[in-house]
């Protein structure tokens, strides 16, 4: 069950760093402008920015971690990809610091897996809500994956996070504590009964981006003819 979650959010990083190159050539060869690319780019993906952002900012706050120079602008950098958006946050230990990293990802797929809990179970048949769901899923999943500033040192942090959750969990088998075993059990129970929305809301990310990929590279040999 963990691969068919994994899957999908390795596809999606790919599908959408190739997305953004597809897109941002496709409007440079309708605009001839750099800094009109930019700008387009700006609009087109300001809602997943501002959410990318926020995650970032909403995690810092919560662990105490100064934030500041937010901007949703993106800009062209030197190996000619884009880079939506930026916050700086201050130096800290590399626990916090790979758990703000991450916050945009984290953010966004728990925002997949509420929007497909609501949409699949209390408006599966409205026009609209399927397309207000499809426009956050490209919003998301073309925003939600953190810089490589972002994600320095987020290996080892990554690693130190789940070798605590690990010990944890093994030390929660040897010494029974009520409580504890409670809330364990309870999150069990909870992603048990509903990560089907989260496998769905992350798989029908992969189509659309998919659908997108295929539609902009179209477009683009259409007009090199």
């Amino acid at each position: 069950m963990v691969v068919f979650l994994i899957l999908p959010v390795v596809i999606i990083y790919f599908l959408g760093l190739l997305n953004v190159r597809l897109i941002t050539r496709l409007l440079f060869v309708f605009t001839r402008s750099t800094s009109a690319v930019v700008w387009l780019l700006a609009l087109i993906f300001l809602p997943g920015t501002f959410i990318h952002e926020m995650g970032h900012f909403l995690f810092a706050e919560f662990m105490l971690v100064k934030t500041d120079d937010l901007h949703l602008v993106p800009e062209i950098i030197d190996d000619n990809s884009v880079k939506l958006g930026g916050i700086r946050v201050e130096q800290t230990d590399v626990i916090r610091r790979t758990i703000i990293g991450l916050a945009p990802i984290l953010t966004g797929i728990l925002l997949m897996w509420i929007a497909s809990y609501i949409v699949l179970t209390y408006f599966a048949y409205s026009m609209w809500a399927l397309f207000a769901y499809i426009y956050l899923l490209i919003q998301v999943t073309h925003t939600m994956f953190s810089s490589r500033k972002d994600l320095e040192g987020a290996v080892f942090g990554f690693l130190a996070i789940s070798i605590i959750i690990a010990l944890l969990v093994w030390i929660s088998t040897i010494i029974y504590i009520p409580a504890f075993a409670k809330v364990i059990q309870d999150i069990e129970d909870f992603a048990v009964r509903h990560v089907a929305y989260l496998r769905y809301g992350l798989w029908y990310g992969v189509v659309v981006d998919v659908l997108i990929s295929l539609s902009t590279w179209t477009v683009l040999k259409l007009l090199r003819r």
